[in-house]
Formats: C-alpha cells, structure tokens, sequence
C-alpha cells in the first residue's frame, strides 16, 4: 500500500496510507490527512490514484507543493520522492512504483587532457573595429583615440555655440 513517511522533525516517524481514489492533505479536518502545521494551507494538496500509485496535485496552496526539491502543480510520485508540503516533507514509499532514478556519480573520470586551448584557427580574423595594440605601442594607439576623441567633441563644441547660443 503507498505511503507517506514524514521526515520533518516536528512530526518524524508519522505514516499516512494513502488509498482509495483520492487523498486531500491540509490543515483542517475535511482532508483524509490532516496536518496540523501553520505552514500548510487548509486544502494543500490532494493524492489522485494513477493506475497503481499517485500523483500529487498542488490545491493553489499558499505555500506550494515540491516534490524532490521542485515546485509542482501536478505530478506522478516514484517510490523514494520527497515530497514536501509546506514546511512538512515526506518520503513516498510504494511496492508499484518505480525507484527515483538515482544520481549521476559526482566525481567521474574524464580524460580532459584533449580538450585544451590550441591558439587561434588560421582563417580567424579579428573582427573588431580598434586595431590590436601592439606591445609597445600602447601610448600611441591611446592617444590618437583620445586625440580623435577630443577633436571631435571640440568641433560639436564650436557648431554649438557657433548656431545655437
């Protein structure tokens, strides 16, 4: 039979069977599982019966619904999800369902030796509009820059005051 397990401190070691079509969790007593925590919402969410497992569907609560760390609206529950409502989680346990698909290994062996920095392609062209400086010729490209630079914004200067002053 699917269950739920609560993980939270407040109320570890709690079971919750879930059977029938549906299954509302909440805070007040009209859902089949109360919860009496101030983070979940009078109707938090319900547990609908999808062949032989559940799937948890999200009632607008205030809080939301995650599942293994993810918000959700609607999803199928896989034996060993985590599922928090709240500030409440739970682990699903289930016979039928399948086993959540374990994590890659954290620390596998690549061979990056290949992969490194080789210099340039021989067709690449430097598509930028300054000129590549030079070692060595750093002073005279950064001053014919500011000399163009202050050329042009006396000329805008002297149109200025020449027309519109």
């Amino acid at each position: 039979m699917p269950r739920l397990i609560v993980q939270s401190e407040e109320q570890a070691g709690q079971i919750f069977n879930l059977n029938g079509e549906s299954s509302r969790v909440g805070r007040i007593n009209e859902n089949e599982i109360v919860i009496q925590h101030k983070s979940i919402s009078s109707h938090h969410a319900e547990f609908i019966l999808d062949g032989n497992d559940y799937l948890i569907k999200d009632l607008d609560s205030t809080n939301g619904t995650r599942v293994n760390g993810e918000r959700v609206k609607s999803v199928k529950l896989r034996k060993g999800d985590f599922v928090r409502v709240g500030n409440i989680e739970m682990i699903y346990e289930s016979e039928f369902a399948p086993d959540v698909k374990p994590l890659p290994d954290s620390n596998p062996a690549i061979n990056l030796s290949g992969s490194g920095f080789k210099g340039l392609p021989a067709h690449f062209k430097n598509a930028s509009l300054i000129p590549k400086i030079l070692p060595g010729s750093e002073g005279l490209s950064i001053g014919l820059i500011c000399g163009w630079l202050l050329f042009i914004s006396a000329f805008f200067y002297y149109i200025y005051k020449l027309f519109l002053s």
